[in-house]
């Protein structure tokens, strides 16, 4: 499969992109969030702490899926000057965290950890904006309609209130099928 239009193909930011002053202008001190993919948080917080210094910006939030870290080893991953808030699945691998500045004011919404999907929800009261984190992993049709069932229990629930929704859903909505 060819791609027609290059540019429209690039969906990510390099940091150089990031810190260029058209794209601070417009962003200014706004919250800032940086979303990865970890498999295994546990080998690569001092990467993540590398790659958060090289921004100009003040990233205010790091969202992460796969932190690959259980309840028991959560109180030794965290960042410098953040605070974390982690949904650890108990069999190995999954899980989701979100660490916030230590000066954003926030509340756990929901931490639910059910049929291998993690999922996380945060409130920053500073801004009245909701955050969330989902780790699905690649699964079957059952996995598919339990990972719809959370966000719709979950989401609907708020209303018209402004959600973030990041994370790992494995799901090609492209396809028809159940196995993508």
């Amino acid at each position: 499969m060819h791609c027609k239009n290059i540019s429209m193909a690039r969906q990510y930011k390099s940091i150089c992109d990031f810190n260029c002053d058209t794209y601070m202008q417009e962003w200014g001190e706004r919250l800032s969030i940086l979303y990865m993919n970890a498999r295994s948080l546990k080998n690569k917080l001092d990467q993540i702490e590398v790659l958060i210094s090289q921004f100009e910006v003040n990233i205010s939030m790091v969202v992460i899926a796969e932190t690959w870290v259980s309840e028991s080893e959560q109180r030794y991953y965290n960042l410098p000057d953040f605070n974390v808030v982690y949904a650890s699945r108990k069999q190995p691998g999954g899980g989701c965290a979100i660490f916030l500045r230590n000066s954003i004011e926030f509340k756990t919404v929901k931490v639910i950890e059910a049929h291998g999907i993690s999922y996380l929800m945060i409130h920053v009261t500073d801004c009245d904006k909701y955050f969330a984190v989902i780790y699905n992993p690649r699964g079957t049709r059952d996995m598919v309609q339990h990972t719809v069932q959370i966000l719709d229990e979950q989401l609907s629930g708020l209303g018209s209130r402004e959600i973030f929704l990041l994370g790992d859903l494995n799901i090609d909505l492209l396809c028809d099928n159940y196995e993508s």
